[in-house]
């Protein structure tokens, strides 16, 4: 799990996932639509599977979005900034506590 901070850090697959405040550990996949005889070379799975926050994980979600529109259809790209969204929100409404100091946060993920 250690392993999967580096995704959600700058230059990952999943930096759109990262969390002012939190550090958070996930994986991101993407997969082809399997079709009659084979897979449909068109159509994919975008998925993100993410614990927040880490290493005391209060919660773990998985997002997959089914067809993605659009040019984007990488798990990174398409699912990861919907699981951002819902945690950014999650977390402190359950009152778990900031891990970071919020502008060292955004440093580290370069905004």
């Amino acid at each position: 799990m250690d392993m999967l901070t580096g995704v959600v850090a700058p230059g990952g697959t999943a930096a759109s996932s990262a969390i002012a405040g939190y550090q958070v550990a996930g994986k991101t996949g993407t997969s082809l639509i399997a079709s009659a005889g084979g897979y449909d070379r068109e159509r994919f799975v975008a998925s993100f599977a993410g614990v927040a926050p880490w290493p005391d994980p209060q919660l773990v979600m998985v997002v997959t979005v089914t067809d993605p529109q659009g040019d984007a259809y990488h798990g990174g790209e398409v699912a990861a900034p919907v699981f951002a969204g819902f945690m950014r929100d999650a977390l402190p409404l359950l009152g778990v506590p900031e891990q970071l100091p919020r502008q060292l946060a955004l440093r580290a993920q370069g905004q």
